[in-house]
C-alpha cells in the first residue's frame, strides 16, 4: 500500500493523542475538606485549585497538600469583586491590597497601583501560590479606563514577580460582558490593547 494512504480504522498507537482541557476547581469557603479528601484519594482529573484571598487562611492544608501532590495553586486577590459597589466586604478589607470601600481606578493608578500589585505578589510567596490570577477588574468595554489601568498591574505585577526571582505564572483575567465578545470590533480592540501599558 502507498505511504500516502490511511488506512482506516488507524491502529489505536497511531491516533493522534488528545491533549486533556486544564480543569481547576474554584474553591468555596467550606469546600476545603471535599478538596484534601480528593486529592489523598488520588484524584488526578483535575490541575489545580483557584483560592479566593481571604480564605488563604481556612484553605492552608488544602494549598499544603495541593503543593505536595503537585497541583498548581491559583491565587485569586479579589480585584474584580472589590471594584463593584456593593462588592467590597471587611474580609476584603482586611486584605493587605485592601479598601474599606469599593476600588476606583485612582487606588491602581501610578506608585499606589505599583505598590498593590507589590503587597499581591508578596502574599502569593508567602503562601506558596504557583499561579496568580492578576489584580484585573470587569470592564464594559474596549474604551473602559480600566483597561489601561489593569495592563499597567499587570506589568507591575509580572515586574515583581521577576524580582522575586521565584517561578510563579501570571495570568491575566479579562472579564467583560459577553455583548462584547459577540462584536468582532471590538473583540479586535483588546487584541490591539494587549501587552501596552500607558
Amino acid at each position: 500500500m502507498p505511504s500516502n494512504v490511511i488506512q482506516l480504522p488507524r491502529p489505536r498507537q497511531l491516533r493522534p493523542g488528545t491533549v486533556p482541557l486544564g480543569l481547576f476547581v474554584r474553591v468555596g469557603r467550606n469546600d476545603h475538606l471535599e478538596m484534601l479528601h480528593m486529592i489523598t484519594t488520588g484524584e488526578r482529573g483535575i490541575f489545580g485549585f483557584v483560592i479566593d484571598a481571604q480564605n488563604i487562611d481556612r484553605h492552608r492544608d488544602l494549598v499544603t497538600e495541593a503543593r505536595r501532590y503537585d497541583f498548581d495553586v491559583i491565587l485569586d486577590p479579589k480585584t474584580q469583586q472589590m471594584g463593584f459597589p456593593g462588592g467590597q466586604t471587611d474580609r476584603l478589607a482586611a486584605l493587605p491590597w485592601g479598601l474599606p470601600r469599593h476600588a476606583n481606578i485612582s487606588d491602581f493608578d501610578g506608585r499606589e497601583g505599583q505598590q498593590r500589585a507589590a503587597q499581591v505578589v508578596e502574599f502569593a510567596l508567602a503562601n506558596n501560590f504557583t499561579q496568580i490570577l492578576g489584580p484585573t477588574h470587569v470592564l464594559s468595554g474596549p474604551n473602559d479606563p480600566w483597561l489601561r489601568r489593569d495592563i499597567s498591574m499587570m506589568n507591575w505585577t509580572a515586574e515583581q514577580i521577576d524580582r522575586s526571582g521565584v517561578k510563579v505564572s501570571l495570568i491575566y483575567s479579562l472579564a467583560l460582558p459577553i455583548g462584547v465578545l459577540r462584536r468582532a470590533s471590538e473583540r479586535s480592540d483588546y487584541r490591539g490593547n494587549r501587552g501596552r501599558a500607558v
